[in-house]
């Protein structure tokens, strides 16, 4: 395992590892500074930098995870030759591009944590779907609520999967609701991504009818927040300034607000009060850079390189945004920091208030968690 990790980090330096003989845009250099074997594997300064203190502590710990990560065996690309080999470099690769700048400073405390992750149960019994009636706002639809892991190209090795299901004329119809990926360790559950899955090439008439009324449902979600919005926004859909204010909390999608809800209720249900959401990853970001900057043709590049901004606005402003919006419209949520101003997260209180929450959808949904 160690040649393996030397040859990763090696390649890592250089930003292309080499894995079933494919090439991965992976990139970040490593300092091992332990006394007993220092060395530097550095190509871009640029780029982060994995600081090993006590490579034997180091290794103990990345043999533990991958011991782990064998056992759960979530999903990974198809691999040809030496799979045994390629599988154990892939994990060790992507455990680096899902690591956040803090992490390459402490590298044994974020493998802790990740160990965490895999060991942790809290929410395995949804792994057995559970339906809960979600009641007439919503249609006298059911909502479905199933956990899954996720695939080890992912950012956390969990997600929770909702969609809302109701039979019309003998035929199960269906809305798919974004996914929310996540670990919990220690009691605190991390948040890495809320994503759409994706559409369905082909939807009967009565689906298609059935998604278009729970969009219009899911409308309602505004209710209230005009009063809460700043006036900048509205000079800016005004027309009164081109000035964008990113701080806004009315650019939401709706469904995300409503994943979101669904899930923190089901955290706090289980006595999980602390939250920390995962906002930027800077190997990820850095990959899709450096793919972007090796394309020849300048017209494909500036595309590459717009994409990968907006994409990361997308990681960040977006993704920071949802959480404003669904703690201005429920007290229970508090947000106690945002992301640099303690630590890289942006860190979340969910209380015992039990405030009632003034939009009546989410009202609707969280009782119907808390009920259950």
């Amino acid at each position: 395992m160690q040649n393996l990790f030397e040859e990763l980090i090696v390649e890592a330096s250089t930003g292309k590892v080499i894995i079933d003989d494919e090439e991965w845009p992976i990139t970040f250099n490593t300092r091992i500074v332990d006394e007993k074997n220092k060395k530097v594997y550095e190509d871009d300064d640029t780029f982060s930098t994995l600081i090993i203190k006590d490579e034997e502590r180091f290794l103990k710990l990345l043999k533990k995870y991958l011991k782990l990560e064998l056992k759960k065996n979530r999903k990974t690309p198809k691999f040809y030759k030496d799979k045994t080999r390629n599988k154990l470099k892939w994990l060790m690769a992507y455990l680096f591009v899902n690591a956040r700048c803090e992490d390459f400073d402490d590298p044994d405390e974020y493998l802790r944590r990740e160990i965490g992750f895999l060991e942790d149960e809290t929410l395995d019994y949804l792994e057995k779907e559970i339906v809960i009636d979600a009641g007439k706002p919503f249609k006298d639809s059911k909502l479905v609520i199933k956990k899954e892991l996720a695939s080890t190209s992912m950012e956390a090795p969990n997600k929770i999967n909702l969609k809302f299901t109701k039979e019309i004329d003998g035929q199960e119809v269906e809305y798919n609701l974004p996914s929310i990926y996540y670990g919990i360790n220690k009691g605190v559950c991390y948040i890495y991504s809320i994503i759409t899955p994706k559409v369905k090439k082909e939807v009967s008439e009565e689906e298609e009818k059935y998604q278009k009324q729970i969009n219009r449902v899911l409308y309602k979600l505004n209710n209230g927040i005009q009063k809460r919005e700043t006036e900048e926004y509205y000079d800016y859909k005004e027309g009164k300034t081109e000035y964008y204010p990113e701080g806004n909390i009315t650019d939401v999608t709706h469904s995300f607000i409503l994943s979101l809800s669904i899930f923190l209720s089901i955290l706090k249900r289980n006595n999980i009060n602390k939250v920390k959401a995962v906002p930027y990853l800077p190997v990820r970001y850095a990959s899709r850079y450096i793919s972007a900057k090796r394309n020849k043709n300048k017209e494909r590049k500036r595309e590459l390189l717009k994409r990968n901004n907006d994409i990361q606005t997308n990681a960040t402003n977006k993704f920071i945004r949802t959480f404003r919006r669904l703690s201005a419209q429920d007290n229970n949520i508090e947000i106690e920091s945002y992301p640099y101003e303690i630590d890289e997260f942006l860190t979340v209180n969910l209380t015992d208030k039990q405030k009632e929450v003034e939009n009546e959808l989410l009202n609707e949904i969280k009782n119907k968690i808390r009920e259950r």
